[in-house]
């Protein structure tokens, strides 16, 4: 059994996934590391969640753990009621001037993580969400967005967006601004990060819309709508190139690049374990946790981006989604500029 981490329900997306590696010879010791880890499982009006602020913590002991190159001091973690909008823009400028007073700033490495709601624009009708928010999220038209965001713009609920005070749907735009972080949002703090290497990792409902048209491009074509033969994963590489050596070892004007990774398509929910099934976190966390251990399919001591990423989908699709009805299997998604960051060191 599980949770869903959304509030409302989604159209059906099926695909079938596969197997990517990193390549090339890597140095000894991973770039230093800095990240913002945030998990949100007691919301102050919205439903609460089991094991976001979980997730986050184990997200946090994963990196600062041995070998990772994050140190305590440059992780910044917020769960629950610290885990606010205003409190987020204060951490990414907080650890954009650590970045910065480092030896080489371009020469680190950024991580963003976050565990909790998510809901977006053009989810079709948003059933469980007060009128006013249905009002708002119907009508809202699809359009060109800045900063390589989508088509539409996706949200990650931070713990006080309020969906009972706003009563018209100028107050719910309002409110998504003031307690919620867009994608376009996120693309803007992103901007402040002076990492070569950055790296989102999402698991909330909705999640792939927070890969950008700009940012970064989705393993999976945007326009695939789920249709019951699904998708092969071969098909889905079409949209992108990821066999790129390392940006570890690209030339020193490749320029800063983002993957990120979700939990799920911008269609689909995402999920986290019952309390009977003796898992503490959300479904894809507690697979994407066990890549460095297992997602090191070239045996070079090295885990990249697209290894953890194609470990946690064959798990997921092969040990999860037979259990799930059809209209509620998921699938992560992956989104890159084009490199393949090295993500962690085999333990």
């Amino acid at each position: 059994m599980s949770t869903m981490r959304a509030i409302v329900t989604a159209p059906l997306i099926i695909i079938t996934a596969g197997l990517l590696s990193g390549c090339g010879a890597l140095p000894p010791d991973l770039p230093q590391g800095f990240a913002i880890v945030y998990g949100v499982a007691d919301y102050s009006e919205i439903n609460d969640l089991n094991y976001s602020d979980d997730d986050a913590v184990d997200i946090r002991g994963l990196l600062i753990s041995d070998a990772q190159g994050f140190s305590d001091g440059n992780v910044i973690l917020r769960t629950d009621a610290e885990a606010t909008k205003a409190q987020l823009e204060i951490d990414f400028n907080d650890i954009a001037s650590l970045i910065d007073s480092s030896d080489d700033p371009t020469l680190t490495r950024f991580v963003f993580y976050f565990a909790g709601h998510g809901y977006g624009d053009g989810m079709g009708n948003p059933n469980g969400l007060p009128a006013v928010w249905q009002d708002y999220f119907n009508d809202t038209p699809a359009g060109p967005e800045p900063q390589g965001a989508g088509m539409f713009t996706d949200y990650i609920f931070l713990h006080d967006l309020s969906l009972l005070g706003p009563v018209t749907v100028e107050d719910v735009e309002l409110e998504l601004k003031r307690a919620a972080e867009s994608d376009a949002d996120l693309a803007v703090n992103l901007e402040k990060i002076a990492s070569r290497q950055k790296i989102v990792v999402i698991d909330a409902c909705h999640s792939g819309g927070f890969i950008g048209t700009g940012t970064a491009v989705d393993s999976v074509p945007r326009a695939y709508d789920g249709d019951e033969t699904g998708i092969s994963f071969i098909d889905g590489l079409t949209a992108i190139t990821l066999y790129i050596e390392s940006v570890l070892q690209g030339p020193a004007d490749i320029g800063p690049a983002t993957a990120v990774i979700t939990a799920a398509g911008e269609q689909e929910f995402s999920y986290e374990y019952s309390g009977g099934a003796g898992i503490e976190n959300g479904i894809f966390t507690h697979y994407f946790l066990e890549a460095p251990r297992f997602a090191d399919i070239n045996f070079d001591g090295y885990v990249t981006v697209s290894e953890a990423y194609g470990y946690t989908v064959r798990a997921i699709d092969a040990l999860e989604n037979p259990s799930l009805p059809g209209d509620l299997k998921f699938i992560p998604r992956l989104g890159t500029s084009g490199v393949d960051f090295v993500m962690f060191k085999v333990p």
